[in-house]
């Protein structure tokens, strides 16, 4: 279903595609050249007894040299106009520029390359930024995660900012896709929001290719539900965790287990499944609603929130783009590992409150306890 759907948006695309006027012109003086054969010819038609006859005018100078003259220019016209044209996109093609970061980790084999699928979407040279972690992964699981950031997630500040140096806003774009774990996801959306607008891919499981984030996807128009479990804690609470259900549940028992004396609200919605997050007006909706719960949390008193997302990548990204860190509670997203004695074992410190950088948080006791 999924396949046939996306080729019949495919053929209504290329069907509603905007034609240029430069190749209705060449067809008007091709048309005029084409009825000009005609001229001066007569056209019998005729069936039993009944007989029509049509002459047409015959030929005349007009006819004849300025009519064609006429049709060859409007012709001539056209094809000038396009090679202007053509030249004219062809220089801002030129100018424009598409930084594609593509996160790879958990997934080792990705036999379409983003920056390959981004071309079929964005015009302008392609400069890509791959992120690579797949040698530190292994069985699923970030080996070394403070390493890890230090060395190939915390240096995406210097890599973007050596590609866009120098460049219009109007001439940029960022696209971002990746299979990353989501404490480094969410972190990469928080550094590139500051760098303008991002176009986001997400891997389509089903295509086994990248899918884009826009508005050719259905709205199901579907909204979190609030959650609210108060523990036993001071009030106001320096410290809450804030758990988030999209495409899984989040696992409840895991962040009791790990976060004994925090008070949790869990941000859930109705209906999870995978493929319920192509929409970007929905995303735009779930993440204006996180940010909105985590200004409430930060309003009662919270200055630490714990993050628990359960999400795809794209989500994870926008999420992170709509954190406001600089005046909401400071947040910490944690790397949920279902097999590990502290299910929640590290977690990446968004920059923000005077922190310039971000950094990994290891979990070696649940927190909250002395």
């Amino acid at each position: 279903m999924e396949t046939l759907k996306y080729i019949l948006i495919k053929l209504v695309n290329w069907k509603t595609r905007q034609r240029k006027i430069q190749y209705l012109i060449m067809l008007l003086g091709a048309g005029m050249l084409s009825a000009n054969k005609y001229l001066g010819q007569s056209l019998t038609l005729q069936k039993g007894d009944l007989q029509f006859a049509l002459s047409l005018s015959e030929g005349n100078i007009i006819t004849d040299y300025l009519f064609n003259i006429a049709a060859i220019f409007i012709i001539s016209g056209g094809f000038i106009w396009l090679i202007i044209d053509a030249y004219q996109e062809a220089k801002i093609t030129v100018r424009k520029k598409v930084v594609v970061i593509e996160g790879r980790g958990l997934r080792k084999v990705i036999t379409n390359p983003l920056h390959k699928t981004a071309a079929k979407h964005f015009t302008g040279k392609i400069d890509r930024l791959d992120i690579d972690i797949t040698q530190r992964i292994r069985d699923g699981e970030v080996i070394y995660p403070l390493d890890t950031f230090n060395n190939n997630i915390k240096t995406i500040v210097s890599n973007i900012a050596t590609r866009i140096d120098g460049i219009d806003h109007q001439d940029l774009t960022l696209v971002y896709g990746g299979l990353l774990p989501v404490p480094f996801t969410f972190y990469i959306g928080a550094i590139l929001d500051d760098n303008g607008p991002v176009s986001v891919f997400d891997w389509d499981r089903a295509q086994e290719d990248w899918h884009l984030i826009d508005n050719n996807a259905d709205d199901d128009h579907a909204s979190f539900t609030i959650k609210e479990e108060l523990q036993d804690h001071p009030s106001p609470a320096e410290d809450v965790v804030l758990a988030v259900s999209v495409s899984y549940l989040a696992d409840i028992a895991g962040i009791r287990r790990t976060f004994p004396n925090y008070p949790m609200s869990h941000l859930t919605l109705d209906c999870m499944k995978f493929g319920n997050h192509w929409s970007l007006s929905k995303q735009s909706r779930l993440a204006l609603q996180f940010t909105e719960y985590a200004k409430i949390l930060t309003a009662k008193g919270a200055k630490r929130i714990h993050i628990v997302l359960a999400a795809p990548s794209s989500i994870a990204l926008n999420f992170g783009r709509r954190y406001d860190n600089r005046n909401l509670a400071q947040a910490l997203v944690y790397q949920y590992e279902k097999d590990h004695a502290i299910t929640y074992p590290w977690a990446v410190e968004i920059p923000g409150h005077g922190k310039r950088e971000g950094s990994v948080l290891m979990t070696s006791k649940p927190a909250g306890t002395s």
